[in-house]
């Protein structure tokens, strides 16, 4: 499921003991799905071992458990793709 643009959480609500449920479910209702529980497909990458990549829509609900490293910084990048015609404007900066 693609997520609107409202978010919900911080990533201190996220590492919950229900491995961030009830944060994935009450974003769900936000978005109109009245029973997240039966209604979403969780995928896991729980194999993804450290210095692996994840690739997905940025809209698409995602996380990982907390770095448990101690002393090795979670490092993420960011990519995003904009239309070729799309022209940024002053306008459209001040929103």
């Amino acid at each position: 499921h693609k997520w609107g643009s409202g978010r919900v959480g911080s990533a201190q609500t996220f590492f919950q003991s229900d491995n961030g449920r009830s944060l994935l479910n009450s974003a769900a209702l936000l978005e109109g799905i009245t029973d997240p529980s039966s209604s979403l497909e969780i995928y896991t990458t729980s194999g993804l071992r450290a210095g692996g990549i994840s690739v997905h829509n940025g809209k698409v609900w995602h996380g990982s458990g907390k770095n448990c490293s101690g002393d090795r910084p979670r490092r993420g990048l960011g990519l995003h793709y904009v239309p070729a015609e799309v022209r940024f404007t002053k306008e459209a900066a001040k929103r």
